[in-house]
């Protein structure tokens, strides 16, 4: 079928429901955007770009129904980067297109020539350039597929070039995905988890909203378990605010009741998150000056070194003896907490049992000196070096005195 290669992207479009895209017109992209209008396809003029792209992110999130984002190559491409790192951490499928300098003027330093695909190549699922007009629907649909499929921003960048060619070409085919479901000895080994559980807390992330049910679901189970549920940091939308088993959210200003009983779970069922470091933060309750036992081994030297000393330099001991008169025990004392000494295999046995039980029972700690003989054990590797020969010979009438400035 013959058709311009914007009537194809925009057919594309149409085939995957994309009703939607934000952004601010531009003379790369505008071939496309003069059609949207006929295709039932809403362009959003924003102010600036980064908004275009938040507004993209915030309303897939809230619908569930994927849209574009699109401006002007160079400058208004490069002003979506904090969108589209938003939208990938938020796992929202969105196709960010980025109209580029033309193919024959590209790697010249032309007029608002960027790099878009580096650009972008750690903020998106997946990236393809449109290399041939005949190819445009073809990438089109690849890419908004891997979107889908990855549930994050996929990128098509197109040189500006590749507009009102005409071209002929088949509409590709669509093929929807299912995604397949939990193995059945993973779930049933779950499940016995959590039926003998005497303190099971759920956690609900992002997962639990994008998908479908997942919210219901997640309540059924946390009534049928008598569990709280804890959801994710920025993700308060994952359970019911207003049911009587939530107990907010974790990590960061997070919910003092729902880290202390996440703290107390013996089996925490995690649904739809990745667990990363900031929705696990904890917040309340943290023990600042924990408890420990430190075993410092003494001998008075740097052995490592000392060996070296004794094998090449003619027992030319320089900077391997430590100062005899300092103790690590005492300098523990002074600092309030308790120091011990031990010059036998007997005395720290005796010492370390009674500090690992004045940790775990009195919280105190510990600092146990162990004192050790000094024999020097072999280097690691004796062909690391080898003895010095003296040639020119150094003397130390050679040394001349600086001249103050």
């Amino acid at each position: 079928m013959k058709m311009t290669t914007e009537e194809a992207f925009v057919k594309v479009l149409q085939m995957h429901g994309i009703e939607h895209a934000f952004g601010i017109i531009g003379s790369a992209m505008m071939p496309i955007s003069d059609l949207f209008p006929q295709a039932g396809i809403k362009f959003w003029d924003c102010a600036h770009e980064g908004s275009a792209g938040m507004m993209a992110d915030g309303y897939t999130r809230a619908t569930g129904e994927m849209s574009m984002m699109i401006a002007q190559n160079g400058p208004g491409i490069t002003n979506f980067v904090t969108a589209v790192k938003t939208a990938y951490w938020n796992h929202t499928p969105l196709l960010l297109v980025t109209p580029q300098a033309a193919n024959k003027t590209i790697g010249q330093g032309g007029f608002q020539e960027v790099e878009q695909m580096k650009l972008f190549e750690d903020m998106v699922a997946y990236q393809e350039e449109v290399r041939d007009p005949s190819r445009v629907c073809e990438v089109l649909n690849r890419v908004i597929m891997n979107a889908k499929r990855a549930s994050a921003p996929a990128q098509l960048n197109i040189p500006r070039d590749m507009w009102t060619q005409v071209i002929d070409v088949e509409l590709p085919a669509i093929v929807e995905f299912e995604r397949p479901s939990g193995g059945e000895q993973a779930i049933a080994q779950a499940a016995e988890l959590l039926s003998n559980a005497k303190n099971p807390v759920i956690l609900n992330g992002a997962g639990v909203v994008l998908s479908q049910g997942g919210i219901d679901a997640s309540r059924a189970l946390a009534e049928r378990l008598d569990a709280p549920v804890c959801v994710g940091y920025q993700h308060n939308d994952a359970f019911p605010g207003s049911h009587p088993l939530f107990a907010g959210p974790l990590g960061y200003n997070g919910s003092k009741a729902g880290m202390e009983l996440i703290s107390e779970a013996d089996v925490v069922l995690c649904l739809g998150t990745r667990l990363n470091p900031f929705s696990t933060l904890p917040g309340y309750g943290m023990e600042y000056w924990p408890a420990v036992t430190q075993i410092v081994f003494r001998n008075y030297q740097w052995g490592a070194e000392k060996r070296n000393s004794t094998l090449w330099f003619d027992d030319n001991f320089v900077g391997t003896e430590l100062d005899t008169q300092v103790s690590y025990a005492g300098i523990a004392q002074a600092c309030g907490l308790k120091g011990v000494v031990a010059r036998t295999m007997d005395e720290l046995t005796e010492a370390l049992h009674q500090a690992v039980k004045d940790q775990m029972e009195n919280g105190i700690t510990t600092l146990i000196e162990a004192m050790i003989n000094q024999e020097l054990g072999e280097p690691f590797r004796r062909d690391a070096m080898k003895k010095p020969v003296a040639v020119a010979g150094i003397d130390a009438a050679d040394m001349r005195k600086q001249t103050a400035v």
